[in-house]
């Protein structure tokens, strides 16, 4: 298990349950809950029992849960200083307050996933998916890996250098493919050609919002054309409709411009490439491997306690009108709008030229004609900044008041020059205006104590027994590196 954070950031920077979602060292699949808006009430420090000699050295904690053959669990030094190193605290400020405070969160850790491991598995859909792309990504690896080591191997034994994995990639490739030897449509693919020629293509003059959504877009078959063979190869046909799919799954940034017939046979081939590695991978056992099944398990875990929080916890967060305008009267000023300066900003190349936009701005009449100009160009130069987005500056421009004019002030995009051309004061929103804002920083907060007492509540059915001597001995001089 890993930790991200003390009981301490815990009730003031990040909620109980990412800190205990935490556990595997990438898990998209689920959102938790964002930053509550006031600190949660944390828990009661474990109440260490009288020293136990009969606990090594490397064993901070023996904690004891339920009855069975598996519920005594052992948190160990290594854990405690793994869980600092993730939270990014120096070695040498960790006080002994701190430490029983790791320890804490890492006790909560091991209760909850105690109590998930009692309840029957309920995935849904996704969650089925999740694991089994994590599975098929790990295996994909692991067979692609052991068959590039392989083929260096025969290189270097044959005399050839070694490649590296871009060209052995493409060597293994070419090869598998020959060995499964497909046999082509050629009127299929051509096809093929014609529908993913007809794609928009992005365009420099395009934003990168615009370019990123016409990258997107996917291309689209009917069921007939979904229908048609590619290829027919040892690992069986492959058909327009599936590539389609497969073409759809990568990421529009790395999606290759598909213009010729010789541009569907490497993605084929990559298709049946990749099928052959899984199925090589899955018959060699490659998910079995200590490391593979390690991550798979904490995956799963991190499914689980994703469940079972999310019935107990967030399920049982009152969301109805009356609870929403009472938590808004509590904490109105949580959502006032902050006081904002509305200011036309230019950025130029070099300092003459911010010099001489600004000579422009100190013209209040120039200044409204660039505005009005810009902003029917559809590239508006105005903007607005908030005292909390940007304190110094807004405060800069508010002493000077409507009208100033600063730089050319030198920033990573260049030599920039702005007016501030109107303020508006601080001022509360009503709860219509509020209400998204209201909804999410009660869940939050409802979220975190909800969370805080089911914790605790675990914490008191288990037996928690310190080794003050592991618990306090000293900690590595230098920073340790987490895997994440």
């Amino acid at each position: 298990m890993k930790v991200v954070a003390t009981r301490r950031a815990c009730a003031t920077a990040v909620p109980v349950l990412v800190l205990l979602l935490a556990l595997t060292p990438a898990s998209p699949a689920a959102t938790p809950p964002a930053k509550p808006a006031a600190p949660a009430k944390p828990a009661a420090a474990a109440k260490p029992a009288a020293v136990n000699p009969s606990l090594p050295d490397s064993v901070v904690a023996k904690v004891t849960t339920g009855s069975g053959a598996h519920r005594e669990h052992l948190v160990l030094q290594r854990q405690l200083v793994a869980a600092i190193a993730r939270a990014g605290v120096r070695m040498d400020s960790v006080t002994p307050k701190d430490r029983r405070e790791f320890l804490g969160v890492l006790v909560d850790q091991v209760v909850l996933v105690a109590r998930v491991k009692q309840e029957p598995r309920r995935w849904d859909h996704r969650d089925s998916t999740d694991w089994n792309t994590l599975r098929d990504r790990l295996v994909l690896r692991a067979a692609l890996d052991s068959a590039m080591t392989d083929l260096n191997k025969q290189r270097v034994s044959r005399g050839d250098s070694a490649l590296g994995p871009q060209e052995l990639g493409i060597q293994l490739r070419d090869q598998f493919v020959r060995e499964m030897a497909p046999k082509w449509n050629d009127a299929a693919l051509v096809k093929a050609v014609s529908v993913f020629d007809t794609l928009p293509r992005p365009t420099a003059n395009m934003s990168m919002l615009e370019q990123m959504r016409v990258a997107g877009v996917k291309p689209s078959v009917s069921a007939a054309e979904g229908a048609l063979v590619l290829a027919e190869s040892s690992e069986g046909a492959y058909t327009l409709g599936e590539l389609v799919r497969d073409f759809s799954r990568l990421n529009p940034i790395y999606r290759p411009r598909i213009s010729r017939v010789e541009d569907v046979k490497d993605l084929v081939g990559n298709a049946l490439f990749e099928s052959r590695l899984r199925r090589t991978g899955l018959a060699a056992g490659l998910e079995h491997r200590p490391a593979i099944a390690r991550q798979l398990d904490e995956r799963a875990e991190y499914l689980d306690i994703s469940k079972f929080v999310g019935r107990e916890v967030y399920a049982k967060i009152a969301q109805d009108s009356v609870t929403l305008q009472r938590h808004y009267a509590a904490t109105k000023s949580e959502y006032d709008w902050d006081e904002r300066a509305s200011i036309l900003s230019l950025i130029a190349n070099t300092w003459t030229e911010g010099d001489s936009i600004r000579k422009v701005l100190l013209k209040p009449a120039d200044a409204e004609s660039l505005v009005a100009r810009s902003t029917r160009a559809g590239a508006s130069f105005q903007t607005v900044i908030t005292r909390m987005s940007d304190t110094t500056l807004f405060d800069r421009l508010k002493r000077g008041g409507i009208g100033t004019v600063l730089g050319p002030d030198s920033t990573s995009q260049g030599w920039r020059t702005m007016r501030a051309m109107a303020f508006e004061p601080r001022r509360s929103r009503s709860y219509a205006e509020a209400e998204p804002l209201v909804k999410q920083n009660w869940y939050d907060v409802e979220g975190e104590r909800l969370m805080r007492d089911l914790l605790d509540g675990l914490r008191r059915q288990a037996k928690v027994v310190v080794n003050e001597k592991a618990l306090n001995a000293p900690l590595p001089a230098t920073q340790v590196k987490v895997m994440r």
